[in-house]
């Protein structure tokens, strides 16, 4: 991963300050590559992992499970705070508009 994980104290800082507010969104990085550039040799593959299905794995185990964040506060700082930062509409779920979501069932193994 690029950045690689830090330490456990970065880790520890960064949960306060999203407990605090100090950090008010979650982002994960998506580059994607093409299949010239992924079907090579490991040391030369770029570096990378799946977005969304590993973030939001790493957030609800930690975050959710771990510290008690709740899915609402999860949710703002994931979907909702980027849009408002990045000055763009909020998602609107509503018949006959196309809808771009994800479900997810949070306590299933």
């Amino acid at each position: 991963m690029n950045p690689p994980l830090r330490s456990k104290h970065d880790i520890e800082q960064l949960i306060h300050g999203l407990k605090n507010n100090v950090i008010d969104c979650i982002a994960s990085d998506h580059a994607p590559h093409s299949s010239e550039e992924i079907e090579v040799e490991f040391e030369k593959v770029p570096l990378g992992i799946i977005g969304l299905e590993t973030s939001i794995g790493a957030i609800l185990t930690l975050l959710h499970h771990k510290h008690g964040f709740s899915l609402d506060k999860i949710i703002r700082l994931m979907a909702i705070n980027p849009r408002t930062i990045l000055n763009l509409p909020q998602v609107e779920i509503k018949v006959g508009k196309q809808a771009n979501i994800t479900i997810f069932a949070p306590n299933e193994n």
